[in-house]
């Protein structure tokens, strides 16, 4: 019996069953979380330059007076991705709206970070907004001379 309890320990010591399943047990967590942040911060990066994107594209046909104030709100939604669409906050001020040759369109976009991925995993417990803005002189009517 003695023999036994003393060549135990040594069994288990050169016994390697289990040691990959208990390392890929304590390593997954750590890879899963860090590539679950990878992708939602991608999210949030695309979100963000679909925001920039679409508030200077929306901005300008304003100042070539192809689209109204009215309109860009939901032209600048409609090209924002769906995950965020409802949580966006548009702003469009003028400088001068009545005189063409000194007006001036801003317009600011605004999202919640913890909206602006479709997973929420990390940015759930993010506090604050991403914003794009974009100042743009208004360009002249184009007036035909006959």
């Amino acid at each position: 019996m003695n023999r036994l309890r003393f060549r135990m320990p040594g069994r288990l010591v050169k016994d390697r069953k289990g040691v990959v399943a208990a390392e890929f047990g304590l390593v997954m967590p750590l890879f899963l979380g860090m590539f679950m942040g990878m992708v939602e911060y991608s999210f949030v990066y695309f979100t963000y330059g679909s925001m920039q994107a679409a508030t200077r594209d929306v901005t300008r046909q304003m100042a070539v007076n192809t689209i109204s104030v009215g309109d860009a709100e939901s032209k600048v939604k409609g090209r924002l991705p769906g995950w965020v669409r409802n949580d966006a906050t548009v702003t469009v001020t003028q400088s001068a709206p009545g005189n063409p040759a000194t007006n001036v369109f801003t317009m600011e976009v605004d999202v919640p970070i913890s909206k602006a991925s479709p997973f929420r995993f990390y940015t759930i417990a993010q506090t604050g907004d991403i914003a794009a803005s974009v100042e743009m002189k208004q360009e002249l009517p184009f007036v035909e001379v006959k």
